[in-house]
């Protein structure tokens, strides 16, 4: 696409020898240089030699395909170093689980051994 964008509208015209004669009439561009497509509820404009669509109920251009795709993958990555620290962050806590039941295992062993020692001080010779 060019610089120069060009739109038609069909419009009914008149009726001649009965039927239906219909013209299309040349889209004029609105105020900001855009021409409305009242089927897309878009305006359409020509920016770097690509055809844009411009939202203008929110206000903005709609990303290109290229665009779209940076922006999906920079979520994706977020997502998946989201998905690799909670990943982290649960073989920590399940490390911090073992090891705290390495601890309690290690501190029964030595009750068990020091009551056995308190029973044997305790037994007459």
């Amino acid at each position: 696409i060019g610089e120069r964008l060009r739109g038609y509208r069909l419009r009914p015209a008149a009726v001649s020898g009965g039927c239906d004669v219909h013209a299309y009439a040349l889209v004029r561009p609105n105020h900001r240089g855009r021409r409305a497509s009242r089927a897309l509820r878009l305006e359409l404009l020509v920016q770097d030699g690509e055809l844009r669509f411009y939202d203008p109920v929110e206000e903005r251009l709609l990303p290109t395909l290229d665009e779209t795709k940076v922006q999906l993958d920079a979520e994706r990555a977020v997502r998946q170093a989201a998905e690799r620290r909670a990943e982290a962050e649960q073989a920590e806590r399940q490390a911090a689980e073992w090891r705290a039941e390495a601890e309690r295992q290690a501190a029964s062993g030595r009750i068990a051994a020091l009551e056995a020692k308190l029973r044997a001080l305790g037994q007459p010779d």
